[in-house]
């Protein structure tokens, strides 16, 4: 019998997975990846100097109400909450206070930060503050949310500051949502390293989807699926498909066709129509379709 397991892949290159599909480009300037070279070669030798000639770091201020200002474009309201969902973001992230460790694994790993941070840290006598991203979106309309949306977007960070263009609203959200899982949390302020540098992106796949299946396992809306909704923004992920009902469970309250939800487990594990309006407009807030599925007259045996 032929052998199909994957190989198990190392620590390293588990950690080097990538949570988007496909990165399009990330790029420096050539002069900056020239002396980075240079560093890594003589890593043993080098001093903090040489690091800093390399890239450098920025101090961001991104817990000012005002850090995300649109500069062009349409869906200032959509925009808007993103802001206030990501500045909330932020400012969890200050109060825990909490750097990015990794698991310490006895005999492999005994340092508990990143690599990055540390080299981070040698960066900080060269810093520079962003005190704003600047987006910009290309469409004066919005754009339907559908299968096959444009998702494209390039953050460009340098001494000038930090800048994200995109096409439409949807590729706005994605860079704000990289942006933000850049920027990194030292103990003391938030930081971002190995500047200058720009991130162009779209998606491999049009449909990058999580299924749902309350039709078994009945999961409230406020505790659980909205929630979802930020996980599956934080993953870039796009339709929500919501296996509703099925042959165990019809939790469903049809205000045409009462007598279906006598089919929930409990009168009260049943969702209503407001509650599926709530779960649609909060997943259009992160670029995220809900495609219910409603099996009738076959799975109903509930």
């Amino acid at each position: 019998m032929v052998n199909r397991r994957h190989p198990k892949r190392s620590i390293a290159s588990q950690e080097k997975l990538p949570v988007w599909p496909r990165v399009q480009s990330v790029r420096k300037p050539t002069s900056v990846l020239e002396k980075t070279e240079k560093f890594l070669e003589n890593d043993n030798n080098g001093s903090s100097r040489d690091l800093c000639l390399a890239d450098y770091t920025a101090i961001v201020d991104a817990h000012e109400h005002d850090f995300f200002v649109q500069r062009s474009g349409c869906c200032s309201e959509l925009l808007l909450a993103a802001f206030v969902r990501y500045t909330h973001v932020l400012e969890l992230q200050r109060e825990t206070k909490l750097p990015p460790l990794r698991i310490r694994i006895p005999g492999v790993r005994t340092d508990s930060s990143t690599p990055e941070m540390r080299r981070c840290r040698l960066l900080c006598e060269q810093t520079q503050s962003i005190r704003h991203l600047s987006v910009h979106v290309g469409n004066a309309e919005p754009t339907e949310l559908q299968l096959g949306f444009d998702e494209s977007y390039e953050v460009i960070i340098n001494a000038s500051g930090a800048v994200l263009h995109a096409m439409n609203e949807w590729g706005a959200l994605r860079g704000i949502e990289t942006f933000v899982q850049m920027l990194q949390w030292d103990g003391e302020k938030t930081v971002l390293c190995g500047l200058p540098l720009v991130v162009k992106d779209a998606p491999v796949f049009a449909w990058r989807g999580l299924l749902l299946d309350t039709a078994r396992h009945f999961m409230p809306v406020g505790a659980v699926i909205l929630p979802l909704l930020d996980a599956m923004a934080a993953m870039k992920l796009n339709t929500l498909h919501w296996h509703l009902v099925d042959a165990q469970a019809f939790p469903f309250r049809s205000e045409s066709s009462p007598k279906l939800s006598e089919g929930a487990m409990h009168p009260s594990l049943s969702y209503s129509a407001a509650d599926l309006h709530t779960v649609v407009a909060e997943a259009r807030r992160r670029a995220i379709r809900v495609v219910v599925e409603v099996d009738v007259p076959g799975h109903a045996a509930s």
